[in-house]
This record gives C-alpha cells, sequence and structure tokens, in this order.
C-alpha cells in the first residue's frame, strides 16, 4: 500500500499532484471561540492541524498548510466546490471554549531542565525545546512553540 507522500510523489512525476475526494478525509474539526477571536484544528490522521477562519476558507493556503504539517495534498476542486466543501465543515465542527481544549493522550514530558536566568528547556520524544519562564508559564506560547517544535499540541 502506498503512502500519501509517495503517490503524490508518482503523481507530481507524472504531472499531476491531487489526490482523489475518497482518501482524504478529516478525522474532526474543532472551532475554537473566545479570547476574542475564532481557531480552528483540524485532526487528520494523527496530526492537528491549527488554522485561522481566513485560512480555512481559502484553498490554497489550506492546502499549503496540510501539506506543511502532515504531509499530504488534499484535492483540489473548483472554487464553489470547495467554498461549499469549508462551510459544510465548518458547520459540522465541533464548537469547544478556547480554554477547555481537549486533552492529547499520553502527552508527557521526558525532561524539564533550567540553565538559571529563567531559560528552560523541554525534553520531549528526542527534540529539546528552548523556553523562558515567561513563555513556559503562557500556555498559548508554550502549545506554539511546541507544535512548531514537536509538531504536537501539549494539553
Amino acid at each position: 500500500m502506498l503512502t500519501d507522500s509517495q503517490y503524490i510523489l508518482e503523481r507530481i512525476s507524472q504531472g499531476c499532484v491531487t489526490l482523489s475526494d475518497g482518501e482524504f478525509v478529516i478525522d474532526r474539526l474543532v472551532k475554537y471561540f473566545g479570547n476574542g477571536r475564532i481557531r480552528w484544528h483540524v485532526e487528520f490522521r494523527g496530526h492537528r492541524i491549527e488554522l485561522t477562519t481566513g485560512q480555512l476558507k481559502k484553498q490554497p493556503t489550506f492546502r499549503r498548510k496540510i501539506l506543511e504539517q502532515a504531509g499530504v495534498l488534499p484535492p483540489q476542486r473548483a472554487g464553489t466546490d470547495y467554498r461549499r466543501w469549508a462551510l459544510d465543515l465548518r458547520k459540522n465542527a465541533i464548537e469547544l471554549p478556547w480554554r477547555d481544549r481537549p486533552v492529547d493522550v499520553g502527552f508527557a514530558i521526558d525532561r524539564l531542565a533550567s540553565h538559571g536566568d529563567g531559560r528552560w528547556t523541554v525534553e520531549y520524544q528526542g527534540k529539546a525545546i528552548k523556553f523562558t519562564t515567561t513563555k513556559l508559564r503562557r500556555q498559548v506560547s508554550f502549545r506554539k512553540r511546541m507544535l512548531a517544535k514537536a509538531k504536537v499540541l501539549p494539553p
């Protein structure tokens, strides 16, 4: 069985980068509201990809984010088809307040080391991520850095 990445590379070599509709199914979409703005988390094959409403509405941006973080290209749809698909997706999203985020199962930091002067290193799944005390305290900053470096959203 081919992986999506192998499938895409083969299709690129054949001049086509489109996945069929049946191969791209989002596990769930969570709409986080509160704190002044709406955020969307697309959960797809073990990846959680954070988007703004604008990124979800625009197909090129949506495809780029999914490709960057999950390594897969969703199917290319004609403009109106994509808008309808994105609208249906947003209508069926699970709504949660921003602070009541689902806890990621099995999220446990391997090691937390202090370097003095308010600097820390978090070790998680073989990746060392540096933080300041402020960034470690603020959940949003912490989650952003963990997601960017280790490709994981902590609880």
